[in-house]
């Protein structure tokens, strides 16, 4: 039930951050989206209740979101373009978190199978970088869109975020090949991050083309939107490895993660 719960708190967020999206050129938001919001941090303090019920070593990821949406909320209701950065930045992370929380509240997380951390880099310390290098991302987008920023850091430190991402993901299928849950977060995330790096492109071209157009709004809705699947899913992909990969020396487990 927690984890449905979960799931559903995803989806809620995942909307308000569609909503958001679209009205991103807008001075502020349209009540339809301050309603969803409302709505959607009700459920999540619900959320955070059966979490600590049901799954307590899940309960600090939930109180992050649970800081992060209000955090998001204030943010929101200020207008000057800082603001709206760091609205932007706490919306993603809000997510992302409670995808993490919802990976920590599933099957998979309970049937707790040690698989050997053998590889350099070491997957406990990607699963550190990885989200971090990607919220840098998201920053640096956010703070280009609403014109804090230059476009150079932005793209710059994409290379450096897609590279995490990718390498973690190929580590993770090539070490932990057999368990389930690493598997298919690792095969989302790899493909989810490509479709990301075309829709970045798309986006740059619509930005710095003549003319509205609605192939440009919705290049640029559907990369912000891709680039938040993207940290959710390395927020669950690290969540996971921090709870079934352990250091081989220390798990006294083969090297090969089988």
């Amino acid at each position: 039930m927690t984890h449905r719960l979960s799931l559903i708190l995803v989806a809620g967020l995942f909307l308000v951050l569609a909503q958001g999206a679209v009205e991103s050129g807008k001075t502020q938001a349209s009540q339809p989206h301050l309603l969803v919001g409302i709505g959607v941090g009700l459920l999540a303090i619900v959320w955070a209740a059966a979490v600590s019920k049901a799954r307590r070593e899940a309960l600090p990821v939930a109180i992050l979101a649970l800081a992060a949406m209000a955090a998001s909320g204030w943010s929101g209701m200020i207008l000057t373009p800082a603001a709206k950065v760091a609205h932007a930045v706490f919306s993603h992370l809000a997510f992302g978190l409670a995808a993490a929380a919802a990976a920590m509240t599933s099957e998979s997380w309970a049937a707790k199978l040690a698989v050997a951390d053998g590889g350099f880099p070491s997957l406990r310390s990607l699963a550190w970088f990885t989200p971090a290098s990607v919220t840098v991302q998201v920053a640096l987008g956010a703070a280009y869109r609403h014109e804090l920023m230059g476009l150079i850091p932005h793209v710059s430190w994409a290379f450096v975020a897609a590279m995490a991402v990718i390498m973690t993901a190929a580590f993770t299928m090539t070490q932990c090949g057999k368990h389930p849950a690493l598997r298919k977060l690792s095969i989302g995330l790899i493909s989810v991050t490509g479709v990301q790096l075309i829709l970045g492109v798309t986006a740059l071209v619509g930005r710095l083309a003549n003319g509205v157009a609605a192939w440009k709004v919705l290049a640029a809705t559907s990369h912000v939107l891709t680039g938040a699947i993207v940290l959710a899913l390395t927020l669950a992909l690290s969540a996971q490895t921090l709870r079934h990969v352990e250091p081989a020396d220390e798990a006294g487990l083969a090297s090969n993660g089988a």
